[in-house]
C-alpha cells in the first residue's frame, strides 16, 4: 500500500505492507510493516500467522 502525505517539504509517498481478512462478517486491516525495514517474505509470514491465530487455524 501507498499512503501520500503533505508536509512542508511537499508530498511524501510512505509504502508499507498490509493484509486483510474477514472476522465475524467484518474486515479486518492489519499493518505489517515499513517495506524499508521488512521484505516480501517476512511480511507474508507474519500475515499467515496473524490470520491463523485470528481465526483459530
Amino acid at each position: 500500500m501507498a499512503k501520500s502525505k503533505t508536509t512542508k517539504k511537499g508530498d511524501q509517498t510512505y509504502l508499507y505492507w498490509m493484509a486483510s481478512w474477514r472476522e465475524a462478517g467484518k474486515v479486518r486491516h492489519v499493518h505489517l510493516g515499513s517495506c524499508r525495514k521488512v521484505d516480501r517474505e517476512i511480511a507474508l509470514q507474519k500475515a499467515r500467522k496473524m490470520k491463523a491465530g485470528a481465526l483459530g487455524l
